[in-house]
């Protein structure tokens, strides 16, 4: 034989490691891009019935923590109570809006409460009293207009009582 070229088992060899290189980069790249990607996402039936892996489970989790550790705190501001609602609303968008079906939303603090990506925001000059409030969304433009209400120590300009309820 010719010991000085490849043989049918170092062939097989070779594509061996070639495949399971393959297989490890594609699962890489699923894992680390899958944000970057735009799937459509069907419509929902139900917003309390989701189906997540357990990376984005945890990755949900920890943002859930966060908020709420954020949302407990008496001591923000007006405008960081605002900041607040107006990032767990961006949240809340991605989660329950992310498709084409919507213009305009408007989410209040009970739901954002009831998603847990907030749990009670109250007034800082008066820690006994709970603050009112809901983000507007708007696609076009992709703004979210934050309202709130604490008391009657603060209320964010354009505030309407029946969007709040």
């Amino acid at each position: 034989m010719n010991n000085k070229g490849w043989g049918m088992t170092d062939m097989l060899w070779i594509l061996a490691a070639f495949g399971i290189a393959l297989i490890v980069v594609t699962i890489l790249y699923v894992q680390n891009f899958k944000n970057f990607s735009s799937p459509t996402k069907m419509p929902e039936t139900s917003p309390n019935i989701q189906v997540t892996s357990p990376t984005m489970a945890k990755e949900e989790e920890k943002e859930k923590e966060e908020h709420e550790e954020t949302s407990k705190n008496s001591n923000l501001s007006y405008t960081e109570i605002e900041e607040l609602l107006k990032s767990a609303a961006i949240d809340y968008v991605k989660q329950f809006y992310n498709d084409e079906s919507v213009s305009e939303v408007i989410i209040k603090v009970s739901d954002l409460e009831r998603e847990s990506l907030i749990s009670g925001i109250y007034d800082y000059n008066d820690p006994t009293s709970s603050c009112e409030g809901y983000v507007r969304y708007k696609k076009e433009g992709n703004t979210y207009d934050p309202y709130v209400r604490c008391g009657n120590n603060y209320v964010t300009a354009g505030f309407n009582d029946n969007l709040a309820k």
